[in-house]
């Protein structure tokens, strides 16, 4: 009788993982989030971003993030925007590090960047 129930229990808690992992594996964006500094060069024409991904998601694990950069003016207005594919792993519960070297625009006074995709592994 003890061995029924502890497989039972175990039979759900796997299921419920299960469905978690399924949940959060197809909204990857949900749970994946982006963040961190940037600087230029002496020059001014590159940019440096140093960010920062966390996934906050129980049980999925995601890799070849896509950032999308937002370049914009000092009225905030969208000069232009480009994606980047960061190629890492990204663990449930996890901050990952990642830098980026890209090219200015003369009227850029400040830099967005999201995660706008993932593929779940």
């Amino acid at each position: 009788m003890k061995t029924k129930k502890i497989i039972l229990v175990l039979t759900i808690l796997f299921g419920l993982n299960s469905c978690n992992y399924v949940a959060e594996s197809s909204v990857p964006t949900k749970y994946l989030k982006a963040g961190g500094t940037y600087n230029e060069n002496f020059w001014g024409d590159k940019l440096k971003i140093h960010g920062t991904i966390s996934n906050s998601a129980k049980s999925a694990t995601y890799k070849d993030v896509v950032i999308k950069v937002t370049y914009l003016t000092k009225t905030n207005t969208i000069l232009h925007s480009t994606e980047y594919t960061i190629y890492e792993f990204f663990p449930p519960n996890s901050i990952n590090n990642f830098e980026l070297k890209i090219d200015n625009y003369s009227n850029a006074e400040k830099l967005s960047w999201e995660v706008i995709d993932a593929k779940s592994n």
